[in-house]
């Protein structure tokens, strides 16, 4: 506080810092929720690339699983970030090994559990060694896959079992942000610590007892992980289309409100040909056991066949649902145009894919379209593209993925925007500047071409004051925004008209 000494007029100048308007985010997140062989934690896991993704979760494995060729196809198709759920059996166990201390009568006195369940475990192993600053501090080494160098995937120098130590390993190793990717650890300390409680010296020791279960692997419990990420995401499980699994994960979705989730359309079967598959892929969102007709979930289709990045032979070849390649388009195109522009046309040329199993006629290409399949074809001196747009929610003005996903981005953004007048006082003062900043983030979005309208009052509207907000609503604790927007509709229909008159021909194209 200033104390002032003689008399007079003193002035001060002090501005309050104003409340700043979000970024338009240029793209969703991909996540992805299956099984595999190896993995960390099976807590959601963020990867920025192929080779993130093989340092946690091991690539390919036994090539039994789906996930991983998933998430190659993702970032082979210009995928940028992907959160990776590993789903894991109920009963599945797993592997751990207990460590005795350097007392005279050894005792129990650290155990090392992998991070996850899963046989994966039985193939880390670890070394201890001692600490260079002795007082029971040890080195605690972790190798999976193997006992040497090149196996190595951690070290954690000079950690001690000793509560109050500032190397304490329980809280070094065990912390989610800076801690093991691959072990988590317990002290079995039941006395009062001493330096003679630390693990004794010991190298390659394996741990054990992992199992990969036999109950069925609840896909939901697992996509249910995401809801502590608050980025707008776009989900695939691979391979998956069962209604009965994929239903409640698409109401999760559309009670999150932040979640679009690509479905991988059925697999075919041996007996399949174009028109029976067509058929079967119209049977899922249509009839007794089809998806529930929501805009937050879309399907692809039929399943590819790529180059196999599992295998180094030449020539062969893999059939792989969809699903992965395309969140890789989504991705690159929200990137490079924004989520107005529908991830399908001619500039979606799936990389890497050989050819779609089944190509269809004029007239199943209808009918798919109509039921809201999305269907990957061939289109000459452009490859196999997606060439669908439409989500589940069929006769609906969100029935396209555009339109549906431009709606999760404003309605992100405008959460983002309004979150620092939660507890401020609910005046005229606090509605102008939320009208104020929304309408700003709505102009920019207009500007970007997220928003259809040459104009603002085309393109949006924006009512936050005394009209909707009442000494009601003001005494409950609520401010009331209402916002109106225009989202831009794809051209899916181009309509050449060609007709002749004596000087030649002319045509004409309109778009609906």
């Amino acid at each position: 506080m200033t104390v002032y000494k003689r008399p007079g007029v003193y002035v001060s100048e002090t501005l309050t810092p104003l409340a700043q308007a979000v970024s338009t985010p240029g793209e969703s997140v991909a996540a992805f929720v299956g099984t595999c062989k190896q993995g960390g934690s099976l807590a959601p896991t963020l990867v920025s690339s192929w080779s993130q993704y093989v340092a946690a979760y091991g690539g390919f494995g036994d090539t039994s699983d789906l996930l991983p060729f998933a998430v190659w196809s993702y970032f082979n198709n210009g995928g940028n970030q992907a959160y990776i759920v590993r789903a894991a059996a109920s009963d599945a166990v797993a592997a751990s090994v207990t460590l005795q201390d350097t007392e005279t009568v050894a005792k129990d006195t650290l155990k090392i559990t992998a991070i996850s369940p899963g046989t994966w475990g039985n193939k880390i192993y670890v070394d201890i060694a001692a600490g260079a600053t002795g007082a029971g501090r040890f080195d605690l080494y972790v190798y999976v896959g193997g006992t040497t160098t090149a196996y190595l995937k951690e070290r954690f120098p000079d950690v001690s079992l000793d509560p109050s130590d500032s190397r304490n390993a329980q809280a070094l190793i065990n912390s989610p942000v800076t801690g093991s990717s691959y072990v988590q650890i317990q002290s079995l300390l039941n006395t009062a610590w001493a330096a003679n409680h630390g693990p004794s010296v010991q190298a390659g020791t394996p741990l054990a007892g992992g199992t990969d279960g036999v109950a069925a692997v609840n896909l939901e419990t697992a996509a249910k992980r995401l809801e502590v990420v608050e980025d707008n995401l776009v989900l695939n499980i691979p391979g998956v289309s069962d209604a009965t699994v994929l239903n409640p994960v698409v109401s999760w979705a559309q009670t999150q409100g932040n979640v679009f989730v690509v479905v991988d359309g059925v697999k075919p079967v041996a007996s399949d040909n174009a028109h029976s598959y067509a058929i079967a892929l119209q049977g899922m969102s249509s009839g007794g056991s089809a998806l529930a007709a929501s805009s937050h979930a879309a399907v692809y289709g039929p399943w590819l066949i790529v180059n196999d990045p599992a295998t180094l032979a030449s020539g062969s070849s893999r059939l792989l649902p969809p699903g992965g390649a395309v969140l890789g388009q989504y991705s690159r195109t929200d990137a490079s145009r924004g989520v107005q522009k529908p991830p399908a046309g001619v500039d979606t040329a799936l990389k890497g894919v050989l050819d779609v199993q089944f190509r269809f006629t004029n007239d199943d290409q209808d009918s798919l379209n109509v039921s809201g399949i999305n269907v990957i074809k061939s289109l000459p001196g452009t490859g196999f593209v997606i060439y669908g747009a439409r989500t589940l929610s069929i006769n609906m003005p969100d029935r396209y993925v555009s339109i549906r996903r431009s709606l999760m981005l404003i309605k992100k953004g405008l959460l983002d925007l309004t979150r620092f007048a939660v507890f401020e006082p609910n005046d005229q003062i606090l509605w102008d500047q939320i009208s104020a900043l929304a309408t700003q983030y709505l102009l920019t979005l207009m500007q970007t071409g997220v928003l259809a309208g040459t104009t603002t009052d085309e393109a949006f509207f924006v009512v936050c004051d005394s009209t909707n907000n009442t000494p009601a609503s003001v005494a409950s604790g609520t401010v009331n925004i209402q916002v109106g927007v225009a989202l831009q509709t794809p051209a899916e229909y181009i309509v050449i008209q060609i007709g002749q008159y004596s000087g030649g021909s002319t045509a004409t194209e309109t778009t609906s």
